[in-house]
C-alpha cells in the first residue's frame, strides 16, 4: 500500500554487531479520533534476520490506548537485548534479531485493517485506526559512544507524507 493512512516508512535502519542496533518507539496517545486499540505491523527491509522470510522480518501487535511498544532491530548475538533478558520479554517490546554480521536497511510500518480510513462510530463519535492516530519515533543507537542519530517516520501522526503523485492509491 502507498496510503499513508495505512503505511509509514522510514529509510535507514541499523544493527552492527559489538557496534549499533536500531530502536523504535509506537505510541497510542488516546486521541479523540482513535479506537482504542491500533494493530500494527513492523518489518525490516532489506536485512537479513535469522528467520529471513516475512514473518522473521516482521513483528505485530496491537497498541492499546495509552500505551507505547518498543522494537529493537538487533543482531542476535547482543549480549544483553535477546529474549533471554527480562526487560525485554514483557508484551510490549518486540525484537527483530538479524544475522550476526553489519546489516543496513529500511523501516516499513503498517497497519493490520485494510480499511484504515473507515470511521467506526463509538458513542457518536468517529473512531480510525490508522498510523495517523500513533506516535512513531526512533533511534540508530551506537553503543560505544552513548549516541545515535534520529529515525524520521514518514506517515505518521506528525502528518508528514509519501509524497509525488500519487493516484492509484490502494
Amino acid at each position: 500500500t502507498r496510503e499513508s493512512t495505512r503505511l509509514a516508512i522510514s529509510p535507514y535502519a541499523q544493527a552492527v554487531p559489538n557496534d549499533s542496533y536500531t530502536f523504535i518507539g509506537i505510541s497510542h496517545p488516546s486521541l479523540d479520533t482513535a479506537l482504542t486499540q491500533i494493530g500494527v505491523v513492523v518489518e525490516a527491509i532489506g536485512m537479513t534476520t535469522t528467520v529471513n522470510n516475512a514473518a522473521g522480518r516482521a513483528q505485530v501487535f496491537t497498541v492499546d490506548a495509552g500505551e507505547t511498544h518498543r522494537v529493537f532491530i538487533v543482531n542476535q548475538s547482543h549480549s544483553t537485548i535477546n529474549g533471554t533478558t527480562a526487560a525485554f520479554t514483557d508484551a510490549r517490546t518486540h525484537l527483530i534479531p538479524t544475522v550476526d554480521s553489519a546489516q543496513f536497511g529500511a523501516v516499513r510500518v503498517t497497519t493490520v485493517s485494510k480499511f484504515p480510513t473507515t470511521a467506526t462510530d463509538v458513542g457518536g463519535q468517529d473512531k480510525f485506526e490508522n498510523l495517523a492516530q500513533l506516535s512513531i519515533w526512533g533511534i540508530v543507537f551506537i553503543e560505544s559512544s552513548g549516541t545515535g542519530f534520529a529515525m524520521e517516520f514518514i506517515g505518521d501522526m506528525q502528518d508528514s507524507s509519501i509524497g509525488g503523485n500519487v493516484t492509484d492509491i490502494k
